[in-house]
């Protein structure tokens, strides 16, 4: 900056020096003092610039979750490749299915208005499966350090694989927000036996693209023409399926709130899978929601 600053000087000596004007101490100084209050000047408007960019950003983020809450209700934010990785596919849907029961301390409860907390023995009834599946999912959940029993028997969640409102800004897990009314409405009207079925879903959360909710091969891009769809094929070897057909029967069946939870057609001659973002979605911007939303209406009214 210094060497900058001299060569700057110079400059404008010799602008003055060609028109004829004598580079005394006095001269030399104003010139200086000039240059001086100008970088201030640039510095400040940089640092201006800067700030209306933060409080853009941080209105745009206040925006986002006021509209996502009203459109689709309140959601948690799951790091969901660690629950992935070492749950089994109907343990993985269970779990999901329990967060969306925290509150904001991880705590689990249960009531609209008079919160309860829930306890061991209302995990029968509120995963509504038998004795022996709920003893082996909570067990896994306990072991896998997921669930937790607190000293006076109420039951939270690990904020290492789940959280409800904001997050640390030094986490940089992959993150995605659940929705609770969206998975609660999936899980329950769901058999037991099609838990592992629900699971192929949340499996899908390491291939959605972040601005469109998209399955694809590259998840940060932001260009639509840019994305890589996967086709169903390709999905089905990524989430270990031997048949498409069935696969792709099993997600077009799931509904939220009257919609569709996956969507796939045919845009630009590329085949693609859209996920509703009433279920899930990892996106930080309030115009891509609008434009994920304008993808599945058109896309349902052409059917």
């Amino acid at each position: 900056m210094i060497g900058e600053f001299t060569e700057k000087v110079r400059i404008y000596e010799n602008i003055a020096k060609a028109n004829g004007v004598e580079i005394t101490q006095e001269i030399a100084n104003t010139i200086c003092d000039y240059l001086t209050y100008e970088e201030q000047i640039e510095e400040n408007k940089t640092i201006n610039e800067e700030k209306e960019r933060i409080k853009e950003l941080l209105n745009n983020q206040s925006m986002l979750k006021r509209c996502i809450k009203e459109r689709y209700g309140s959601f948690y934010f799951s790091y969901y490749n660690k629950m992935l990785n070492i749950l089994k596919p109907q343990y993985l849907t269970r779990a999901l299915y329990l967060c969306s029961y925290m509150n904001y301390d991880n705590l689990l409860i249960e009531g609209k208005t008079h919160h309860k907390p829930i306890y061991e023995s209302d995990l029968i009834r509120i995963w509504n499966i038998s004795r022996a599946e709920m003893f082996n999912t909570k067990k896994e959940l306990i072991d896998l350090g997921i669930l937790i029993v607190n000293e006076n028997k109420t039951l939270s969640i690990s904020e290492n694989f789940c959280k409800k409102g904001e997050l640390m800004k030094n986490i940089k897990d992959e993150k995605a927000r659940i929705f609770n009314d969206a998975i609660r409405e999936i899980y329950e009207k769901a058999k037991p036996s099609e838990h592992k079925k629900l699971a192929l879903l949340y499996k899908m959360l390491p291939y959605i693209n972040l601005k469109w909710n998209m399955v694809c091969s590259n998840i940060d891009e932001e260009i639509k023409d840019l994305v890589q769809p996967i086709d169903v094929k390709t999905l089905c070897k990524l989430l270990n399926q031997s048949n498409v057909t069935k696969l792709k029967k099993d997600l077009l069946s799931l509904t939220v709130n009257g919609r569709p939870v996956v969507l796939m057609a045919s845009v630009m001659n590329k085949s693609i899978i859209l996920i509703n973002p009433a279920v899930y979605y990892k996106g930080t911007r309030l115009e891509d929601v609008d434009n994920i939303e304008e993808m599945i209406n058109n896309i349902v009214s052409a059917v």
